[in-house]
């Protein structure tokens, strides 16, 4: 049973063993927006509530610099073990988010911190196909909030 249930875990890992690695020009790519209707204000404030209603715990926010900085929330726990012996390792995502305004309106810039173990991931070490669908959701949610002012 313990095997069947780890084949279930470890299967779809494997499969996500082939990636993209992250860059930094993904990262500017996909982690900047501009919102042309929206203040720094308007865009600071749904930014901050995009993130507590996807999830994310926030370690820092400073309204006059836009500055958001979030912990790490637990993505996935990775179990590996045999018939004795089993250990887990989780994959977590923090953001840090620097709202500023625009020449019109505002700009959200989003930069990802990932950790496996508890231990920063570099770039390289990120899935840049995940990552890019990541970043569509926290937009998504960022515009759903400015939809509403």
């Amino acid at each position: 049973m313990l095997r069947a249930r780890l084949a279930l875990i470890v299967a779809p890992l494997m499969l996500a063993a082939c990636f993209t690695p992250l860059t930094q020009q993904d990262v500017d790519q996909y982690g900047t927006r501009a919102y042309p209707h929206a203040s720094k204000s308007q865009a600071y404030h749904a930014s901050l509530a995009a993130l507590k209603s996807l999830g994310y715990e926030t370690a820092v926010t400073e309204p006059g610099s836009g500055r958001i900085k979030t912990a790490p929330k637990i993505l996935v726990v990775h179990a590996h073990g045999s018939s004795t012996v089993a250990s887990a390792t989780e994959s977590s995502l923090a953001w840090d988010i620097d709202v500023s305004p625009g020449a019109r309106g505002s700009i959200v810039r989003a930069r990802p911190r990932g950790y496996e173990g508890g231990q920063a991931l570099s770039l390289d070490k990120m899935n840049a196909d995940y990552m890019k669908r990541t970043y569509d959701t926290l937009f998504a949610e960022i515009e759903s909030n400015l939809a509403h002012h």
